[in-house]
């Protein structure tokens, strides 16, 4: 990598490192030469992560930090201290969300700590945020929309209340953002339906979006599966490979970065 904004050898926070997407993105990140510290739950239950980056990049490439409970006051401060980039994953990922007002209330703090604390950490240079394509459209094969950057869903359908809590948690997190003003670069990443391989299957499982093409094989929750619309997909090392460009290409800032790859539907499936 020629000349990235942020040098290499910088210290990276990905947050709940051990999901599908931040697996990957930590990966990616080791991959072209940073290092990163991740957060988890529970260290011990995720001490593979270690065995895996340090067997592919070394011992003193990757860290992990457990967190249990996110929204304990402090948590985060500790935490970013020395990072360069706050790759934030950790958020709800339950489409079946009951009440994404409430859901909004309960998780909008985790999100408004870590704002906090990478404002007070002077090595901070950007900060990317994890939203989904429906906190900005609710997809709808009957009819054409464009995308701005404002855009918001039409709740509606099986998913409106995870639309709903997407669509409250960018909002809010905007609103501290135009109201804070913080010196690091900021930009959300709104990742369509993300769809690919699992860095350790043996350890992970077929997580999330990913395990909906093993659902399809296996006939099972089907009701989920034809609830989506036609719509786009993203495939897990190219949503990572996004978030590795938010910060290492100059000038972007203060933007939403749509993850869509490329078009399907469970009659014309992305695999």
């Amino acid at each position: 990598m020629a000349n990235p904004t942020i040098p290499l050898d910088s210290l990276i926070l990905v947050t709940a490192a051990n999901g599908l997407v931040a697996s990957h993105i930590t990966d990616q990140l080791l991959v072209v030469g940073y290092r990163v510290r991740g957060t988890i739950r529970n260290k011990t239950k995720n001490a593979w992560m270690i065995s895996l980056f340090n067997d592919r990049y070394g011992s003193d490439r990757f860290e992990l930090v457990e967190i249990p409970d996110a929204s304990v006051p402090g948590v985060w401060d500790g935490v970013v201290k020395g990072v360069a980039v706050i790759a934030h994953v950790l958020g709800t990922i339950d489409v079946m969300t009951p009440n994404g007002e409430k859901a909004a209330e309960e998780e909008l703090p985790w999100h408004l700590a870590l704002l906090n604390a990478a404002q007070n950490e002077p090595t901070v240079k950007s900060f990317i945020y994890t939203s989904s394509a429906w906190a900005a459209w609710a997809p709808d094969a009957s009819k054409k929309i464009t995308l701005t950057d404002d855009a918001s869903p039409e709740e509606k359908g099986l998913f409106a209340q995870y639309m709903a809590l997407k669509a409250i948690l960018e909002q809010k997190v905007w609103e501290w953002v135009n109201r804070e003003k913080p010196y690091f670069t900021f930009n959300t990443i709104l990742l369509d339906t993300v769809i690919g391989d699992t860095l350790q299957p043996k350890e992970l499982g077929i997580p999330s979006t990913a395990a909906m093409v093993k659902w399809a094989v296996d006939g099972i929750n089907l009701p989920i599966l034809n609830g989506f619309q036609p719509q786009w997909y993203v495939n897990t090392r190219d949503a990572a490979l996004l978030y590795v460009a938010a910060f290492t290409v100059p000038g972007v800032d203060r933007e939403r970065l749509f993850a869509f790859g490329d078009r399907f539907s469970w009659s014309v499936p992305c695999f």
